[in-house]
């Protein structure tokens, strides 16, 4: 799967912005997950999760509604919300 659209696929299921720093012919595991990822998840324990172990050994991080990257320990629902605000 290509990086955008892996990115487009957490968009899609989880409903959170992430950016995936990689080459741009770089190519990741798919995204298969179908649910959307507990809305009381840590971020960390959501990139450990659901991110990482698809893109290894690339990097990425979670974008919040307001540009910023969140702190860890921030609940996805809090990070989901600030989308629409």
């Amino acid at each position: 799967m290509n990086v955008w659209e892996f990115e487009q696929k957490v968009w899609d299921v989880d409903h959170l912005r992430v950016i995936v720093r990689a080459p741009t012919d770089a190519v990741v595991q798919a995204f298969d997950w179908v649910k959307k990822a507990n809305q009381n998840l840590g971020l960390t324990e959501y990139i450990n999760l659901r991110i990482n172990s698809r893109i290894a050994p690339l990097a990425a991080t979670v974008i919040a509604g307001n540009g910023q990257m969140p702190h860890g320990l921030t609940h996805i629902g809090n990070i989901r919300d600030s989308y629409s605000s």
